[in-house]
């Protein structure tokens, strides 16, 4: 590219990189551009790029482009399995491959659940670590978050067991809390030999250092 009034010459003058373009791109979702997908939810129409979700989530390369019904529909595709603002947030970590920074608590469970369920391994994860994130901040969070998550069978077992090692950390602060006397006596028993086993495995660890 050619400076005006001059001889010298700039490739990179109107140079984008790539997160850059897809920012662009998301925000385009966000000042509602007519794209070529549209989606119901919350009675909320919400445009994104056909190409961009089904190259990076199976999941909605599978619900586009191959036999669904909605691949033929002319009305947006309704989703009533997740609220708006979880999906913005899916949204965002589709296009940009990572969650916004000031993510909510309740959002990045969301988001993980939600990925969990549409097998998006990569969302689920990136939201795990937002998760942790919190529960390592805010002690209090643990024992809320450990009584759901134990609702699922191995879905979640990397998220358990960073539960299992802040209770081996922190052991008196967490049975100091109103929950954990009310935990049931199947959670109470798990909940204290999984911590104590990492507590000792953590000790055994320090000994063999010295």
């Amino acid at each position: 590219m050619k400076l005006i009034g001059s001889n010298i010459f700039d490739i990179n003058l109107y140079h984008i990189t790539l997160p850059q373009a897809m920012m662009n791109l998301y925000e385009q979702i966000l000042n509602n551009t007519k794209l070529d997908v549209q989606f119901l939810i919350d009675n909320k129409i919400i445009n994104v790029h056909r190409n961009i979700l089904c190259c990076r989530c199976l999941y909605f390369r599978t619900l586009l482009l191959n036999d669904f019904n909605e691949k033929y529909q002319i009305k947006p595709i309704e989703l009533t399995d997740i609220d708006y603002e979880t999906f913005i947030e899916l949204l965002f970590f589709i296009y940009n491959g990572t969650y916004h920074k000031n993510i909510t608590y309740d959002i990045a469970i969301k988001c993980m659940l939600y990925s969990n369920k549409i097998n998006f391994l990569i969302g689920k994860n990136a939201a795990l670590e937002k998760i942790c994130y919190y529960l390592c901040l805010d002690h209090n969070l643990i024992l809320p978050m450990y009584c759901s998550i134990k609702q699922f069978s191995s879905e979640f077992d990397l998220l358990l067991d960073y539960i299992y090692e802040l209770c081996s950390q922190y052991t008196n602060e967490i049975c100091q809390q109103k929950e954990f006397s009310e935990l049931d006596k199947d959670l109470l028993i798990d909940l204290i030999y999984q911590s104590t086993q990492r507590h000792e495995i953590r000790e055994k660890e320090k000994k063999i250092i010295k």
